[in-house]
């Protein structure tokens, strides 16, 4: 169907930026991490996408998650944020000027009011005491951001949250709360560039992890862990393969001997921590209290020394050139500072930290982050808190494909939705699935699906995938509150998840019905056969409709027909009974108060002879249908693909002709090879028979241009009226035929070999990716 929102969101290291298309590439629109695209892209149904990679960067994942007109209601949700209550929304702001990528900011969250004061943003004491019980997502309010919680003071907390891409205008994330069983997923290794609490326990008793860091114990050094810190004496570490450009090194540490610390900012060596390129020195000696070194060189120095068996927080920021070190006290005071400017900033280089000889110092973490000037904000924005009506996970998962799994374990799961609200009742409902590819377990799990009008309240059970259900048939109640559980069970578990269903979703409709000829000013003749048309492309072939007609301008029907199939006309001999107010009404049978549609404006009927001659009432129609129609150049809009202000169809298409031995009959009611037999948008669930017998054909169509493939065909008859002119006659088949051997499909093809040259003629004409629609039926 035709794509109507889209939301890409990927992961990568440093800067990568992606650009996506809805047109199958021929229309490319900048895309925002995790931001959803609801307008500004040339629609369509075919999706590719292209990325930029910057130096130092790399791509390792992207997922796009849409909606379309065919039923496609976007991903199954996230599980991590299954039974959270309420979110606010935040607006990250970005003074820069410059697009900033996984970026950390800071965002301060308060039980209440009483203690907002120097919080973003207050939870109402609907979040647990701990704050374990959050989440922060992008602003499609799905894809999870990272987070770390640093510490809760004063009844607020202070979280870092890693945003993927904050453009110059800023951006907005959720802040997701409200669930006292959710599990903590605070982890500040996913949230920084780099990371270490020194809470490291290796199998061969390692003091650090050696993935991170190689170990320099000099001749005499020593390197110990304990209380999830790190002693260092004599010895080194630096950074194994994590090399750092610009932004903030931030590390807690204390001097347990000799009042001397040594931060490593660049160095070229990652096994050795001599010669470093940039150092930070933190000591009691005279003109190297707080210094910054270039080259073992001091070039600024705050003469504040250090106190030993204190823990400081130490500060190096390196920014365009300039170099700061500051040293903070217990009260987050700027305790000393040094700095050097007009620095080389393009290199890069290996971090590290050392106690000299004879010295020993404890470290308690050490991380980077991202750094611009003026650094983003984070504010509450005017949306107020939401309660929230997020899908449901009861033992089920996504995998990482994003198909919907049986929990590992589990005999028996649920999924159930999201409510989807709608414009108007939903009429007529198809449940929509697709299973996941086959694993083991498939043809041992059961999967039900049910859906709900009524905001879930209420369930119609055990449909059926892929057929229709109407509200007129009592199937269901008409509603615009649509929710769907998925019910999956098996008798054979498995420890680990069971991927069931890669899709899912309802295509709904209102079920209208549209009236088309006659709709005002005609003028029929009594004892005459006249062409009753209608269109109702949410209807299926063989649902019946009932047509009635008034004489008093709608004061009262008479019945024209009870029942007659959902074929888009109907002949009906007009009676013997005069008025210059009829009208004409269709309705769905079963539900005519309910759903219907009435000619525009009244119409006549007269006796013969009155007047103006009978066939002139048909004329018009005859010279206005065959003039539009035979502009509409059908084999071209085939070819020709997306157009503005155009919807993807699916024509249902005669192969072969049908044959009566009645001339008459033959012609007016047997379909030949081309005619369009019946015209739905694309996404319809045709039958096996529809699928079997006709040639399925996709495309782009105006309403107008639609509209004119559902009129009937007029021919010219041999006959002629007084006045001479040429009598016009309506028969059955429609008025636009396709020209199969235009596409280069000859006559008495087979289906296969018709659909592989369809397939190829227009793939060479087109953009269009017709072949993929076309496999899928």
């Amino acid at each position: 169907g035709q794509i109507q929102t889209i939301t890409v969101s990927w992961k990568f290291k440093g800067k990568v930026t992606l650009e996506i298309s809805a047109d199958d590439g021929r229309h490319y629109t900048q895309a925002v991490n995790g931001v959803p695209l609801n307008n500004g892209f040339v629609p369509g149904n075919q999706l590719k996408w292209k990325v930029k990679i910057g130096k130092h960067s790399s791509l390792f994942e992207v997922k796009i998650v849409y909606t379309d007109t065919s039923g496609v209601v976007g991903s199954f949700g996230t599980p991590e944020l299954s039974n959270f209550k309420y979110r606010q929304q935040l607006k990250v702001t970005n003074a820069s000027r410059s697009e900033l990528f996984n970026f950390q900011v800071k965002v301060k969250v308060s039980l209440n009011a009483d203690q907002s004061e120097d919080a973003q943003m207050y939870c109402y004491d609907k979040i647990r005491d701990d704050f374990r019980d959050i989440r922060f997502t992008a602003c499609d309010g799905e894809t999870l951001l990272p987070y770390y919680l640093e510490n809760i003071s004063n009844g607020i907390a202070h979280f870092w949250v890693k945003v993927p891409q904050i453009p110059a205008q800023g951006v907005n994330i959720y802040a997701y709360y409200g669930n006292v069983l959710a599990r903590d997923l605070s982890c500040p290794e996913s949230v920084f560039d780099f990371f270490d609490d020194f809470n490291f326990s290796g199998d061969g008793g390692e003091c650090v992890n050696l993935k991170k860091w190689n170990l320099d114990l000099g001749m005499q050094g020593e390197c110990v862990t304990f209380d999830s810190s790190l002693q260092l004496k004599s010895a080194a570490i630096i950074s194994k393969e994590y090399q750092f450009s610009q932004g903030i090194i931030e590390c807690r540490a204390k001097t347990e001997q000799g009042k001397e610390a040594l931060f490593i900012v660049r160095t070229n060596e990652p096994e050795s921590a001599d010669n470093a390129l940039y150092a930070a020195y933190a000591s009691a000696y005279d003109d190297a209290q707080h210094c910054l070194a270039i080259e073992d060189i001091v070039k600024s120095n705050d003469p504040k020394s250090i106190s030993e068996q204190v823990y400081y927080d130490f500060r190096i920021i390196f920014f365009k050139g300039n170099l700061k070190f500051e040293r903070i006290d217990a009260n987050s005071e700027v305790q000393a500072l040094a700095e050097v400017n007009d620095l080389p900033d393009t290199e890069r280089g290996f971090i590290g930290i050392k106690a000299g000889h004879g010295k020993i110092n404890i470290y308690d973490w050490i991380r980077t982050r991202k750094y611009v000037e003026p650094q983003p904000l984070v504010e509450i924005t005017d949306e107020l808190e939401q309660t929230l009506d997020l899908p449901v996970f009861k033992n089920t998962t996504l995998a990482e494909n994003g198909d919907l799994c049986l929990s590992g374990g589990a005999a028996q799961g649920t999924y159930i939705s999201k409510q989807i609200n709608l414009l108007e009742d939903a009429r007529i409902i198809g449940p929509v699935w697709q299973k996941s590819l086959s694993n083991a377990l498939d043809s041992k799990i059961k999967i039900s699906l049910d859906f709900s009008t009524r905001s879930g309240q209420a369930y119609t059970t055990d449909r059926v995938n892929g057929k229709y259900y109407y509200a007129s048939k009592q199937d269901f109640q008409a509603g615009d509150k649509l929710k769907y559980q998925l019910r999956f069970s098996t008798v054979e578990k498995s420890e680990k998840n069971v991927r069931c269903i890669a899709s899912a979703g309802l295509d709904c409709s209102a079920g209208k019905i549209t009236l088309v000829y006659p709709n005002g000013g005609e003028v029929w003749k009594s004892g005459t056969k006249q062409n009753i048309i209608w269109s109702a492309l949410d209807y299926g072939s063989d649902y019946n409709f009932k047509i009635e007609y008034s004489l008093d301008n709608g004061s009262s029907f008479e019945l024209i027909a009870q029942s007659v199939e959902n074929t888009g006309q109907y002949v009906w001999r007009v009676p013997e009974k005069f008025s210059d107010k009829v009208l004409l009404r269709i309705c769905d049978a079963l539900s005519c108060e309910s759903v219907f549609d009435t000619t525009d404006a009244c119409f006549a009927i007269k006796e013969p002879g009155t007047d103006t001659e009978e066939t002139q009432t048909q004329e018009p129609l005859a010279e206005d249908v065959v003039s539009k129609t035979q502009n509409l150049n059908l084999e071209k809009l085939i070819s020709q693909g997306q157009r503005p202000e155009t919807k993807l169809y699916e024509l249902l298409v005669k192969l072969g002709d049908n044959h009566s031995k009645d001339p008459e009959e033959d012609t007016r009611s047997c379909y030949k090879e081309g005619d369009i037999v019946l015209l739905k948008l694309a996404g319809h669930k045709w039958t096996k028979t529809e699928r079997n017998s006709f040639l399925i054909v996709p495309v782009y169509l105006t309403k107008q241009e639609a509209d004119l493939l559902i009129q009937p065909k007029i021919v010219i008859t041999s006959k002629h009226d007084k006045q001479g002119n040429p009598i016009a006659k309506t028969i059955k088949r429609r008025a636009t035929r396709i020209n199969l051997q235009k596409l280069g499909i000859s006559q008495g093809s087979n289906k296969e070999q018709t659909l592989r040259k369809l397939r190829n003629t227009i793939a060479q004409e087109s953009d269009l990716a017709i072949g993929k629609v076309l496999e899928k039926k």
